[in-house]
C-alpha cells in the first residue's frame, strides 16, 4: 500500500520491520534486501533514529551468516550513530552487538565489558534489551567456564519468563558443559518444543546442542536424527556458521558409530566452512574500526572546539569595537561638555 501512495515514510519503516522479522525467522537474503532498500530510504530522509536501527539489524543478519567483517562495519557505524542522537534503547542493543562481535572473536573478557555495560545502561534506563544483557552474560560466563554465575544470570530471565526460549537452550548448554545431561536435556526439549510451536524457524542451534548431549551419552541413533535435522535447516536457511557446526557435531557422532568414512566426509565439510579469518585478525580488524570511529569522534571534537574558540575570538573582536564606540563616544560627550562649561563661564564673564 506503500508503495502504491509512494508514501516513503511508511515504506521505510514497513521495510525494516521486515528485514526484522526476516532475519528473526532466518530468511537472511529477503531480511538483508528488505534491510538495504529501508537503509536507502531513511538516509534520504535523514531519520538518524531509524538509520541507526536499520544498520544495527544489517550488522545483525551479515553476523548470521558468518561475515564478520560486514556485521562488524554496520555494527559500529549504528552504535556511533545512536550515540550521538542518544538513542537510549538502541544504545543499548549496539552495545549488546559489539560484545556478540567479541564473543565471536573468542575474546571474552572484552565481550563481558560490553554485555556489563549494555546490562547497567538498561538497568538505568530501564530498558527491556536488560534480558538480552543476562542471556549473553550467561553465555560467556559459560564459555569461560564459570557456571554458576552464568547460571545465576540465566536464571534471572527465568524467574520472569520461565517460556523464555533463548533462555532455556542457554541453560541447557551450561548443564551440558557440567555434564548433567538429564537437566540439559530438560530445558533443551522445552525450549526445541516452544520453538516448533511457534514455527520458529531459528532452532537450528538447539537442534545442534540436542544432539549433542545425546551423542555424549552415546545414544547415538536419536543424536544422528536430530544433527541430520540440524543440518537439513541449516542448509535451508543458509546459515554457513550453523553448517559448520552442524557437520562437525555429525562427524563425532559418526566417529562414535565407527563410520569413519561419513566421520572424515562431515570432517573435511566442517574444515572447508571454517571461518577464513581467523580470531586473531577478526579482532585486529575490530580494533582497528573501532579506532578509527575513537579518531573520527576526536577529530569532531576537535572540530567543534575549534568552532567554538573561533566564535570565542569573535565575541572579543565584537566585545573590543564596542568597547572602543564605547570610550570614544564618552570622551565625545566629556569634551562636548568641558565646551558647554567653558561657554557658560565666558558668558558669564562678559556679563
Amino acid at each position: 500500500m506503500f508503495e502504491e501512495i509512494w508514501f516513503e515514510p511508511g515504506l521505510a519503516a514497513a521495510l525494516n520491520n521486515l528485514g526484522a522479522i526476516n532475519i528473526s525467522s532466518g530468511d537472511y537474503a529477503e531480511g538483508l534486501q528488505a534491510s538495504e532498500r529501508a537503509l536507502v530510504i531513511f538516509q534520504k530522509l535523514g531519520n538518524q533514529q531509524a538509520i541507526g536501527s536499520v544498520l544495527n539489524y544489517i550488522g545483525v543478519n551479515y553476523q548470521n551468516q558468518g561475515n564478520y567483517d560486514k556485521a562488524i562495519e554496520y555494527c559500529l557505524q549504528g552504535l556511533q550513530i545512536r550515540r550521538k542522537i542518544q538513542d537510549h534503547p538502541g544504545i543499548a542493543f549496539s552495545l549488546i552487538n559489539m560484545g556478540n562481535m567479541y564473543l565471536a572473536a573468542d575474546e571474552l573478557k572484552s565481550a563481558l565489558e560490553y554485555y556489563q555495560q549494555s546490562l547497567a545502561y538498561s538497568q538505568e534506563k530501564e530498558l527491556p534489551s536488560l534480558e538480552f544483557s543476562l542471556l549473553q552474560l550467561g553465555e560467556t560466563y559459560r564459555r569461560l567456564g564459570q557456571y554458576d554465575t552464568a547460571l545465576l544470570y540465566l536464571q534471572r530471565i527465568l524467574k520472569t519468563n520461565s517460556n523464555h526460549v533463548l533462555a532455556l537452550n542457554a541453560v541447557g548448554e551450561v548443564y551440558f558443559a557440567r555434564k548433567e545431561y538429564e537437566p540439559s536435556l530438560k530445558h533443551l526439549l522445552k525450549s526445541l518444543s516452544l520453538l516448533e510451536k511457534r514455527n520458529d524457524r531459528t532452532h537450528a542451534n538447539v537442534l545442534n546442542n540436542i544432539s549433542n548431549v545425546y551423542n555424549a551419552q552415546k545414544r547415538y541413533p536419536v543424536a544422528l536424527s536430530y544433527a541430520q535435522r540440524n543440518l537439513a535447516l541449516s542448509r535451508q536457511l543458509g546459515s554457513k556458521q550453523e553448517i559448520k557446526n552442524a557437520a562437525q557435531t555429525l562427524s563425532q557422532i559418526y566417529a562414535g558409530m565407527h563410520d569413519f568414512a561419513h566421520a572424515y566426509e562431515y570432517q573435511h565439510l566442517y574444515v572447508s566452512l571454517k571461518d577464513s579469518i581467523t580470531a586473531q585478525e577478526y579482532t585486529q580488524r575490530l580494533a582497528v574500526l573501532e579506532a578509527n570511529l575513537e579518531l573520527a569522534k576526536k577529530q569532531a571534537h576537535i572540530e567543534m572546539l575549534t568552532q567554538e574558540q573561533q566564535l570565542h575570538h569573535q565575541e572579543l573582536k565584537r566585545q573590543a569595537i564596542l568597547r572602543n564606540f564605547f570610550m570614544a563616544g564618552l570622551g565625545f560627550t566629556l569634551l562636548l561638555g568641558l565646551v558647554i562649561l567653558r561657554n557658560i563661564g565666558l558668558k558669564r564673564k562678559a556679563e
